[in-house]
């Protein structure tokens, strides 16, 4: 059985809302926090060391990987977003383009053993090797911004994921989708930038995916024709 990186909890008045509260990640919580991504360096990965595993636990294993890299990339971008702000006390975080580049495709983190950018990370490891799950991850992933999916304020093991991924999508869908009558909606530009991801797995297309996570007046405004 392939072990699993173990992180540390936070305090939860870091999170609320869906937010990060970078104010109140000091002392203990910095700590913890600190030592998360030291953790998170030196942990091992079967999947990015291109071993395999014997077929009998390869289902346990990948669940194992898909959770211990979801909870990696939320690590990083938090460690990402408090560099920012230990450089610059004032950052409002990644309001241009051009941040976001620097943010996602320019700077590193050490990712069990590997460097590698948050870009990589999202769409070469995560989206490339779990595509039927990739859809849900969208709705786990933090990327730093206020538009992103609220964030989960815990961490993703194999006996929560489907409950949290659930309870993700539920929220961000009622959140972000927006009738403008039965048959014409506005929905978040996640959507749009990672449609291809809406397409595999068991609902498919961002139509069925939408539907199947809505939840009471904003399902019976689509129902009301």
């Amino acid at each position: 059985m392939t072990k699993r990186l173990e992180l540390e909890a936070l305090p939860e008045d870091v999170f609320g809302d869906g937010f990060v509260h970078y104010d109140r990640l000091v002392g203990a919580a910095l700590a913890a926090h600190s030592r998360n991504v030291s953790a998170i360096a030196k942990h091992r990965c079967w999947m990015l060391e291109d071993e395999d595993v014997a077929a009998v636990d390869r289902e346990a294993a990948e669940k194992v990987a898909f959770c211990d890299l979801l909870n990696a990339y939320n690590v990083l971008a938090m460690d990402g977003a408090l560099r920012k702000l230990q450089q610059d006390r004032n950052w409002q975080g990644n309001t241009s383009w051009w941040a976001r580049i620097k943010f996602f495709v320019w700077d590193s983190h050490v990712v069990f053993g590997h460097k590698m950018t948050l870009y990589a990370l999202e769409n070469r490891v995560i989206r490339k090797r779990f595509a039927e799950s990739a859809c849900r991850a969208h709705m786990l992933l933090n990327c730093a911004s206020i538009s992103c999916p609220p964030l989960y304020p815990g961490y993703l093991t194999p006996a929560n994921m489907e409950e949290v991924l659930d309870a993700q999508a539920v929220a961000f869908v009622n959140r972000e989708v927006h009738v403008v009558k039965s048959n014409l909606w506005r929905v978040s530009p996640i959507f749009k930038w990672y449609s291809d991801d809406f397409e595999q797995g068991d609902l498919l297309g961002v139509h069925s995916f939408v539907t199947a996570y809505m939840r009471g007046e904003l399902k019976e405004l689509i129902n009301r024709d």
